[in-house]
């Protein structure tokens, strides 16, 4: 019964668009890229242009258990959802109880008051329901064309353009304003586990407070498992994404006694490669000691498998059917522009993806434009990476039916790097 609700409801605010585009990859269980592409985009792009950006990571205290029933009751019937459905809600959060139990021992029963279930279907969906309406608030309050913040779950990140005292002190009155609907909301904000992050090479760092503190600064801070820098060359990320990789391929070799080149190769794409690609479309680098440096995690597990002990690289790829780190993060990026083209992805990062006037010629319509950055760092950004290696994709590829069946023709289209330098 949960899974029919929910189903109705998120088809009800998908059809309506009532739901914040950011939001629905965590209802949905989906990755975190778009949240973290949009915001690293448009980081980079306004960057490239001279200005600077301050940014507020806002960590809310038990927010899953603080919705206010009433609350988000009321709201659940402002945006349509009324009738049975909504009487099942209601029946499934009100009159709910909870115990503790340690050992043979049991606490009394208490009544729930607030909170959705955390680890249900329908858990998330509630709350993002309850937070939904905040980037509206601050765009009415503060008339603003777009929202100054982005949403995933109980994570709120809020930036602000900062070239001078005037936009600094906008950028406190937001911080203010997104405390007020906090308290209306009867949320709390965990103020030691919010942090400033100053990105520009001018930006002047001004001071911002919460509820009577100053907020401390940061030089880097993990946003949604990727590491962001002030540099936004996400060097560190990397770093600890490799030492965190070969501590796991470390690990194989001292707890398992087997070096058998099928159960290696599976624990290797199981435990270690996962690590090595999370959310790289955001991240994927350019430069060839960065590209070197997440390459040699392969390189080195692949060489201590038996059958492939001082093989050239390319022959080991190919004897064990694998493709370089450095090509599938090529494919993430494609992927991921099929994604967003062909509206399966909630996002369109608006207005940096544009599309090349048609021409009659044997390529496709749905070339990009190539941004033109300023400033060498920025090449490393999503759009000026993907755009070359889509825009000569052929047209077969491009109408693939589906994203499965575009991941399976690009993976074949795509020549690997190293096997080009044989």
């Amino acid at each position: 019964m949960e899974r029919v609700v929910f189903d109705t409801i998120y088809s009800y605010l998908r059809t309506n668009d009532l739901l914040s585009p950011s939001q629905h990859g965590f209802v949905r269980g989906s990755s975190t890229v778009s949240n973290l592409l949009e915001s690293v985009t448009d980081w980079i792009h306004t960057i490239d242009t001279g200005s600077n950006i301050d940014i507020i990571y806002i960590d809310l205290r038990k927010a899953f258990d603080c919705v206010d029933y009433s609350t988000l009751f009321s709201k659940l019937s402002a945006i349509g959802i009324q009738g049975n459905i909504l009487g099942w809600i209601i029946s499934y959060l009100t009159l709910r109880k909870q115990l503790t139990t340690v050992e043979y021992s049991q606490s009394t029963l208490i009544d729930v008051k607030s909170g959705v279930p955390q680890g249900s279907v329908l858990g998330p969906l509630l709350f993002n329901i309850f937070v939904n309406d905040l980037p509206q608030y601050l765009m009415t309050t503060h008339s603003l064309p777009t929202s100054p913040l982005k949403l995933f779950a109980d994570d709120i990140k809020m930036y602000h353009i900062v070239n001078n005292l005037n936009d600094a002190l906008n950028f406190q009155s937001l911080i203010s304003s997104l405390n007020s609907w906090c308290n209306e909301s009867l949320l709390s904000i965990n103020t030691d586990k919010c942090f400033i992050m100053h990105l520009g090479k001018c930006n002047l760092h001004y001071s911002y407070g919460l509820n009577g503190l100053k907020l401390p600064f940061t030089a880097q801070h993990k946003d949604l498992g990727v590491i962001i820098d002030s540099s936004l060359t996400f060097e560190k990320h990397i770093a600890v994404t490799c030492s965190k990789a070969r501590s796991r391929c470390a690990l194989f070799f001292k707890a398992f006694i087997s070096r058998d080149p099928s159960s290696m190769k599976l624990f290797y794409t199981s435990f270690v490669r996962p690590l090595l690609e999370f959310s790289s479309p955001v991240w994927s680098p350019v430069s060839i000691s960065q590209i070197n440096m997440l390459e040699s995690v392969q390189r080195n597990f692949t060489n201590r498998i038996p059958t492939c002990t001082y093989l050239p690289y390319q022959h080991r790829l190919s004897k064990l059917s694998l493709d370089s780190l450095q090509k599938r993060r090529l494919i993430a990026d494609l992927v991921f522009v099929y994604s967003v083209v062909s509206g399966l992805c909630n996002t369109t990062l608006s207005p940096f993806l544009s599309f090349e006037h048609p021409i009659n010629t044997r390529s496709h319509n749905l070339r990009l434009c190539r941004p033109s950055m300023r400033l060498s760092s920025s090449q490393q950004n999503f759009i000026a990476r993907s755009a070359p290696s889509w825009n000569v994709l052929p047209a077969p590829v491009l109408a693939s039916v589906s994203k499965f069946v575009f991941r399976k023709k690009v993976t074949i289209h795509c020549k690997d790097p190293y096997f080009l330098q044989r």
